[in-house]
């Protein structure tokens, strides 16, 4: 297989794996690739009609991807109302999603817990529930809706988790992940892994 054709395959590999990704920023990173090689693979081969075409959507790429990190999202937490229809709606939507990240879950009310949804520009992106616990607040569920998986939810969370919590009891927000994409996620919004007696992850509360 020459150099020419193994381009072709990986740009038609990458234009495809754009098109399956719920986040629209991996679906334009993906398709800007794609497509640029693409373009590269029909200059190459003297086919100008495809070299143009793809190096205009890779153009078109770049642009909008610069929209989406110039926009400025405004986040808010809306606690929850734990007999709504729409929190049981929400959960019944997505329970087959909750499931890939948090297979154990099970919504229950007690009186420890606490819960928010999670708005990005006025949208319910998110949902957290925890359970607080002596001073630890154990996460019983942080999700996010495919299309805002950019960490950008978890940013915001967490340092407004802290700020409402640092005048209470409550020293550590811990969990235990069980798949390594929500293991990532944790790591990149600041949690650290414990292993003295179990495997979970903390996040102090600065007091």
């Amino acid at each position: 297989m020459s150099i020419l054709e193994i381009i072709g395959y990986v740009s038609s590999v990458l234009v495809a794996l754009s098109l399956m990704m719920s986040s629209i920023i991996k679906l334009r990173w993906y398709n800007l690739v794609g497509a640029l090689l693409m373009s590269l693979y029909g200059f190459l081969l003297h086919s100008y009609p495809v070299g143009l075409l793809n190096l205009f959507i890779g153009i078109v790429d770049i642009y909008f991807l610069v929209q989406i990190y110039k926009r400025k999202s405004y986040f808010q937490l809306l606690t929850l109302d734990y007999h709504s229809d729409y929190l049981k709606y929400f959960l019944e939507h997505h329970s087959k999603d909750i499931k890939k990240f948090f297979p154990d879950f099970t919504f229950k009310i007690n009186d420890c817990q606490i819960g928010f949804f999670v708005l990005r520009d006025a949208i319910p992106a998110g949902l957290f529930i925890a359970e607080e616990v002596e001073d630890e607040l154990i996460i019983e569920l942080d999700y996010a809706i495919p299309q805002y998986r950019d960490f950008q939810l978890g940013k915001f969370l967490y340092p407004a988790l802290i700020s409402k919590f640092e005048n209470t009891n409550v020293k550590l927000i811990k969990i235990h992940p069980k798949n390594k994409m929500l293991a990532t996620y944790l790591k990149k919004i600041g949690f650290k892994i414990n292993n003295d007696n179990e495997y979970y992850f903390e996040l102090k509360v600065e007091k």
